[in-house]
């Protein structure tokens, strides 16, 4: 019978729902799981049979089973990996079966911190509806608007923020804020492609215009420009609450202090607009 439990991962693996479900009622054991210790739902993501992740859960594979994220790591469960593959129909499934939306990975991270950097808006809402605290940090500080900022995700970013999320938090332990990371990536240096780069900056200008502070972004050496008659134009400290407003076409540069201060600004080519 170990035979048998050890190709019900194949099995699952492929999506093969009959078979499945032939060897779980000759007797394979549902528990069963690889060196890694992934079990059949961490298989049954791949395919993305839904019939057969619902049936799996109702022959009693665990809700909170231990789990590889999507990269192979260990240390999450399975409900981390289902929200950073963006399924939602099985994601439902899981909270209906008892999996807990505020699980902590051994890295601290959270399964709103995986929905929303993958971009999945009705995850992040799902999570949100049963129970996932939105502000949340994990083991470096960092919130799920941050994990959305990062990765450029700016739908579910106004998402998180619509249902309450907090805007203007602590830096990370790294220093860095939602703000300042999504200001980092459409600047001078960014290795961003540049069509993603735009969407940064829209996240930017999003953050910065609903209360985000500006302390950490210009801290870490990056300042909102724009163009003006006679060059170009760095938007000081102090001006930044006004300028976010009143000003549509602000784009982000990097100042470099050790060149004369605030005075001498690196640039891409172009700016990102």
């Amino acid at each position: 019978m170990e035979s048998v439990s050890v190709d019900l991962l194949r099995l699952c693996g492929a999506g093969d729902e009959a078979t499945v479900r032939d060897l779980i009622r000759q007797g394979a054991d549902i528990h069963v799981t690889d060196s890694d210790g992934d079990g059949v739902l961490r298989y049954a993501i791949g395919p993305r049979n839904l019939s057969l992740f619902g049936f799996l859960l109702d022959s009693g594979a665990p809700a909170g089973a231990a789990s590889t994220d999507l990269a192979g790591e260990t240390g999450y469960s399975i409900i981390h990996a289902v929200a950073a593959a963006g399924w939602a129909g099985a994601l439902r499934l899981l909270l209906s079966h008892g999996a807990n939306p505020n699980a902590r990975a051994l890295n601290g991270e959270r399964p709103l911190m995986a929905a929303a950097a993958c971009g999945s808006v009705t995850c992040v809402e799902m999570l949100e509806a049963g129970g996932a605290g939105l502000d949340s940090t994990d083991g470096e500080g960092d919130t799920a608007l941050y994990y959305a900022a990062s990765k450029g995700q700016l739908s579910v970013l106004i998402a998180l923020c619509e249902l309450g999320a907090a805007v203007d938090v602590l830096p990370n332990v790294f220093g860095h804020t939602a703000l300042s990371v999504a200001a980092s990536m459409c600047s001078y240096g960014s290795t961003a492609p540049r069509e993603e780069q735009a969407d940064f900056l829209r996240i930017t200008r999003y953050l910065a215009r609903n209360g985000a502070s500006a302390l950490p972004m210009y801290g870490r050496g990056y300042a909102f420009g724009r163009d003006i008659d006679d060059g170009r134009q760095v938007v000081p400290l102090y001006d930044f609450a006004r300028a976010v407003q009143a000003y549509e076409d602000l784009y982000v540069v990097w100042i470099d202090r050790r060149a004369g201060g605030l005075d001498w600004v690196f640039l891409a080519e172009r700016p990102i607009r």
